[in-house]
């Protein structure tokens, strides 16, 4: 079961996020988006991993880390039963893509396309 602190977190980085003040960014790592705040910073990302009958699972992890660069908790989607089952998992798969998008500059990259190919007629 989620932390009520953890899920509080969750929901206020959808919030934010969803209304354009919270900036995400790359990391070293492929698939892994940061934001950053003076005394912390919080990565998520999407997992998968092997599960024994040969298939996959995918689920997106959330991890906090405080200003010396260390773990100090996370979260899975499995974990957020308490936001209210699957609606936990769709709120961390719905952060996770819009961070994904901020990060990559999805919007940016989409309008000069789509400039481009106006202009083009």
């Amino acid at each position: 079961m989620a932390d009520v602190k953890l899920v509080k977190l969750i929901k206020l980085l959808a919030d934010r996020t969803n209304q354009g003040s919270l900036q995400w960014g790359q990391t070293e790592e492929k698939g892994v988006f940061q934001t950053s705040f003076p005394n912390s910073s919080v990565r998520i990302e999407s997992i998968t991993d092997k599960i024994p009958d040969g298939g996959d699972v995918t689920y997106i992890g959330l991890s906090v880390y405080n200003s010396e660069g260390d773990l100090v908790e996370s979260i899975n989607s499995f974990d957020t039963s308490n936001l209210g089952g699957r609606t936990g998992m769709d709120l961390m798969d719905k952060l996770y893509e819009a961070a994904r998008r901020k990060a990559m500059g999805v919007d940016k990259v989409l309008d000069q396309t789509i400039s481009y190919l106006e202009k083009k007629n």
